[in-house]
């Protein structure tokens, strides 16, 4: 065989010769991950998932809010004669007996000229004024305008003392001291017999024009109210009957402008129809010129930190008599001094013969506390001792063996990654939700996070 012959058999020698797959590093560890992803993403989908809940401040449920009526003692004052209307005081504003109102004249302009001379005194007055409104005034409010018209015009006004006549205008003077309305809706004299489901629906209100018009003998032209004293008026449903009537006085949100007050309720009926009255004594001013208010009536007063009902969960405690309390030597820490057993149950005794005790830090999550405020008895955490302990007081021979337990409510924190039992105190609760007690021992504060449903996970679990 010829060298050359030699060499391509070699050559189909070797080739016959199966090779294996060269890996490099990046391969091998880029299989790696993607491995430990699919046994990763495999666990998740399999595994059971807890929820979290952060814990915040507010009260159990939303109030209800309802349509009122508004009742309060109002006069119309009907026009005496006719012309044009000249109003001279701010709608919803005080005036006192005797002030001018409003005024007529046969034209729709007005002639002052020669009603006053304005002296030094008064235009300086009211140079100032001007100076002052210019300078305060905000194009968002364009209706204060008209008050600082009525303001001037009363100013100048107070100068004519109790003349009839302003110009060419009859001037019309209150009978008595009270607040101005322009609004006439036909529902002045309405009490509460006359109310009637219907009127809530319909909410029908006639208002007067503010502005300058003719008016004719016997027209209203604005009303008069006379006393703070008024009242609003609320249809109920018998479960809202029960509901109020444990309320001798409520606080009452009016959803116009977010201001509350507290008026006397009761609870009455009229024309077959629950009604709850509830009267106030101030602020009638601020709603003079409204027959219908969208109020909220606050009952749901308990406020403190909001959770979730499928959060509690309860934990057993031992019941320890508060005069077993021991101080932990140079450490200063709450304990208890339990005598010393071997393993066998033997209590372990000194060369004296005394039984030997070691100091327990335990952690106390409830004191009970008598009619003086001193503490009785102390709620600690079972970690720390077994049932059939026995304490003994650390200066008297007194002697109690661990063995009562008690239940306590609370919820899981995992603040830390881990659960973490931490106790509550419920103050109010409806279906879905509680509000428990803020700044309690050992409890949880706003914003901190809980196991949702406390039934998927058990105290020291890792989340």
């Amino acid at each position: 065989m010829t060298k050359h012959n030699k060499r391509k058999a070699k050559k189909r020698r070797s080739s016959d010769i199966p090779r294996f797959l060269h890996l490099n590093i990046g391969t091998v560890i880029f299989g790696a991950i993607f491995i430990y992803m699919i046994i990763s993403l495999f666990l998740y989908m399999t595994a059971d998932h807890i929820r979290s809940y952060q814990v915040v401040q507010g009260p159990l449920s939303k109030n209800e809010t309802y349509t009122a009526f508004v009742m309060r003692e109002e006069t119309v004052v009907r026009a005496a004669g006719s012309g044009y209307i000249h109003y001279y005081t701010g709608n919803a504003s005080k005036v006192s007996a005797n002030s001018v109102v409003y005024g007529l004249s046969d034209t729709e302009d007005t002639d002052r000229s020669t009603a006053i001379t304005p002296d030094e005194d008064i235009l300086q007055n009211v140079k100032s004024s001007l100076s002052l409104f210019s300078s305060a005034y905000d194009a968002n409010h364009f209706s204060d305008i008209y008050d600082f018209k009525y303001e001037l015009s009363k100013s100048l006004l107070s100068k004519t003392g109790n003349s009839d006549q302003y110009g060419n205008q009859t001037l019309s003077r209150a009978e008595r001291d009270g607040v101005v309305v322009y609004q006439v809706d036909g529902y002045e004299d309405y009490t509460l017999d006359s109310l009637t489901p219907e009127l809530f629906s319909q909410k029908n209100t006639a208002s007067l024009n503010s502005k300058e018009e003719k008016v004719s003998p016997g027209d209203p032209v604005y009303k008069l109210i006379t006393s703070e004293n008024w009242s609003i008026a609320i249809p109920v449903t018998a479960k809202q009957t029960v509901k109020l009537s444990s309320y001798q006085n409520i606080k009452v949100k009016f959803l116009k402008d977010g201001e509350t007050q507290t008026g006397s309720l009761a609870i009455q009926n009229s024309n077959g129809q629950n009604y709850a009255v509830i009267t106030f004594s101030t602020g009638m001013i601020r709603y003079a010129k409204e027959r219908f208010q969208s109020v909220e009536l606050v009952t749901n007063t308990a406020n403190g930190l909001k959770i979730p009902n499928s959060a509690i969960t309860t934990k057993d405690f031992f019941t320890i008599p508060a005069k077993m309390l021991a101080n932990g030597g140079d450490s200063n820490s709450s304990g208890f001094l339990r005598i010393m057993k071997d393993k066998d149950g033997n209590i372990l005794t000194d060369d004296q013969g005394q039984p030997k005790t070691e100091f327990v830090k335990a952690t106390i999550y409830k004191t009970i506390r008598n009619e003086e405020n001193e503490a009785t008895e102390y709620y600690v955490d079972q970690s720390s001792f077994s049932s059939g302990d026995i304490l003994v007081a650390e200066n008297s021979n007194t002697k109690y063996e661990i063995k009562e337990t008690v239940s306590l409510e609370g919820v899981y924190c995992i603040n830390k990654g881990y659960a973490v039992f931490r106790r509550i105190e419920i103050i109010d609760q409806n279906e879905e939700f509680c509000i428990i007690k803020s700044q309690t021992d050992y409890g949880i504060s706003q914003y901190d996070y809980i196991v949702e449903d406390a039934s998927t996970v058990n105290e020291e679990d890792i989340m």
